[in-house]
This record gives C-alpha cells, sequence and structure tokens, in this order.
C-alpha cells in the first residue's frame, strides 16, 4: 500500500514539472514554435505620407482583422539596408530644421549613433483599444526616439522590425511580440 502511495506521488510530482515546462496556451510546443492568438497576417496596417491639418506627416493605418480586441499595438521600423548617405544626410538635415537642433548639437548625436552602429528608426503606436474589425487611421510615426515626422516625410527610409500586440484573452492580458525579420513570435502573459 505504502508503495502505491509513493508511487502515485511521485507519478503526480512528475506531472506537475511537466505542468511547468508546458506553455502558454495558443502555443504549441513542438520545437517551441508559438501559434499565436493573433496573426500578423490579420492585422492589417500600412505606412505613407498624408496630411493632418495642413501639415505632412508619415501616417500609419490599421485594420484589426483577428479574432480579439487589440488593447495597444506598436509597430517599430528600422533603417532599410543599402539607402544611400545622401538621403541619410538629407534626413538628418530635416530632422534637425524641425527639432531645431543647432549645427554642433546634430553633429555630435549622427557621430554618436555612428560610433555605435545605430540605425536610424521609426514607430507608430496605438494605445486605444482597436475593436474587431476596426480601422484605425491617420496615426502620426515618430523618429528615433520620438521626434515628431511633421513635414519631415521618409517612410521608404525604413522597414518594419517588431510588432508590439497587447490584448485580452479570458480576462487575462497579454503582450504578443513580432519580429519581422526572423518572422518568429514571442508571447508573455501578464502576472
Amino acid at each position: 500500500m505504502k508503495k502505491a502511495v509513493i508511487w502515485m506521488m511521485l507519478i503526480c510530482l512528475m506531472l506537475s514539472f511537466s505542468a511547468c515546462g508546458s506553455s502558454t496556451q495558443g502555443e504549441e510546443n513542438k520545437g517551441h514554435t508559438l501559434v499565436p492568438d493573433i496573426s500578423i497576417d490579420q492585422i492589417e496596417w500600412s505606412v505613407d505620407s498624408g496630411t493632418i491639418k495642413g501639415e505632412n506627416y508619415v501616417l500609419g493605418k490599421v485594420i484589426n482583422n483577428s479574432p480579439f480586441v487589440i488593447t495597444s499595438l506598436k509597430i517599430s521600423f528600422t533603417e532599410k539596408q543599402g539607402i544611400s548617405e545622401a538621403d541619410k544626410a538629407s534626413f538628418y538635415a530635416d530632422i534637425q530644421k524641425s527639432q531645431g537642433f543647432d549645427d554642433a548639437w546634430m553633429t555630435e548625436y549622427i557621430e554618436s549613433r555612428e560610433k555605435l552602429s545605430q540605425p536610424i528608426s521609426m514607430y507608430f503606436k496605438i494605445d486605444d483599444s482597436i475593436e474587431i474589425g476596426a480601422e484605425q487611421e491617420q496615426i502620426k510615426c515618430y523618429y528615433m526616439g520620438g521626434w515628431t515626422s511633421k513635414n519631415v516625410v521618409y517612410p521608404d527610409l525604413f522597414v518594419p522590425e517588431i510588432a508590439t500586440i497587447e490584448y485580452e484573452k479570458e480576462g487575462v492580458q497579454y503582450t504578443l511580440y513580432y519580429n519581422f525579420i526572423s518572422k518568429n513570435y514571442d508571447l508573455e502573459k501578464a502576472e
């Protein structure tokens, strides 16, 4: 009888350890490949130049074709490979003009980024809920850490890098990351 109880306890213990290693719902455990609740293909998005109140911007557009309400969405872009130094110089000159930076500050900023091999970057972010089937338009894009794209319209210098998608499922908040370069997903469950 004692052996049977010990075997049952061992089996329960082994099952509990295997449950700890199991993947989050929405994942497939084979080879640790994540099968997301929301596929990047279910989020129809684009960036292009556009006008708001007579000013030109880089603007994003999103349609939520997923089966979940998206509570927050951010798409980050990185420098496209092969852009010319002339295009980069023009971009930096327009940033300097729009932000009112002096020549010394801008030169130092560019040199520090080049020394660290940091590419130019852009992003757009929506912190409002995007209902199922809903569309959000005229989402302002920002450069680097948050500089406006107002009258600095360079959408062709960038490619998408990371999508950060927040959504709720069965009362639990999730953050799903999609890497456009590796085409991999990562999922975080709120604590």
